[in-house]
This record gives C-alpha cells, sequence and structure tokens, in this order.
C-alpha cells in the first residue's frame, strides 16, 4: 500500500512572447533627459533619468511686532485718562511700527528687537495702569472714610 508519487519530469520550456513595444507620452512642458533603453529578455530597463533636484531655503519667523497689544493699552489707558501708562505706549507704538517695518524688509533681528523693547513698554504701562488704579481705589476709600 506504499503508493509513490510519479516521477518529477519536468516541463518543455520556450522563449517568452515578444513584449508589445512601449509607448510613453510625455506633457509638453516637460523636457526628458538623456534615457538609455536596452532590450534584455523582453523588459525595458531605464539606466539614466534626470535626477530630481532639491533646494534649501532657511526662513526666519517673523518677529512678534506687539502692535496689537500696543494699541488696546493705548484704547483704555486713553479712556481711563491714564497718563503715566499712556506716556510709555506712544514710545511703544513707534517701536511697534518699526518693528513691522524692519519685518517687512528681511531684518528679523532688528525687529525682533525693536519688539521686545515694545512689549517691555507696554508692560511697564500695565503695571503702572494697574498701581495707578489700585491707588486711586485706596485713596477713594480713604477719604470716603475720614468723611464719614
Amino acid at each position: 500500500m506504499s503508493a509513490h508519487p510519479p516521477p518529477y519530469t519536468p516541463l518543455p520550456t520556450t522563449d517568452p512572447p515578444e513584449a508589445p513595444p512601449v509607448y510613453t507620452s510625455q506633457p509638453p512642458s516637460y523636457t526628458p533627459g538623456p534615457a538609455v533603453l536596452q532590450q534584455q529578455y523582453s523588459t525595458v530597463a531605464v539606466t539614466s533619468h534626470p535626477t530630481p533636484q532639491r533646494l534649501l531655503v532657511t526662513v526666519e519667523p517673523r518677529a512678534a511686532d506687539n502692535l496689537v497689544l500696543t494699541i488696546v493699552m493705548m484704547l483704555i489707558c486713553a479712556g481711563l485718562l491714564n497718563v503715566v501708562a499712556f506716556a510709555c505706549l506712544v514710545p511703544a507704538l513707534v517701536l511697534s511700527l518699526q518693528s513691522m517695518a524692519a519685518n517687512e524688509a528681511g531684518d528679523y533681528s532688528l525687529a525682533r528687537r525693536r519688539g521686545q523693547r515694545s512689549l517691555w513698554l507696554n508692560l511697564t504701562a500695565m503695571i503702572s495702569f494697574i498701581a495707578l488704579m489700585i491707588l486711586g481705589i485706596l485713596l477713594g476709600v480713604v477719604l470716603v472714610i475720614t468723611r464719614a
């Protein structure tokens, strides 16, 4: 009962059928580089082609000019007649505009310096605004208490 499989007999070999010709169409704006086609067992191999070119560009981010902060602070301080804070905000506005102009010109280091100075003037105005508001509230409370 031991059945053995039939012996291996290889199939007869034939040459592979010829491949149909390969036609390619390129868009009109494409200019192909030198290409050499080689015929080898009915396959087409491209041995050279145009290499892609890479362009590396370094772009610095725009510096913050703090113009919106300066305008908002100016509106708040002008509305409440806070002259001390408003005196800090006029130079901050000038520096913010200079920082914006330096950004447009591509001088990012100058824009960053002017923007930082504008930010410090805005912070000084904010601190003086808060201090004067607290001082005004305390003075009002003291005047109300002494009149009572």
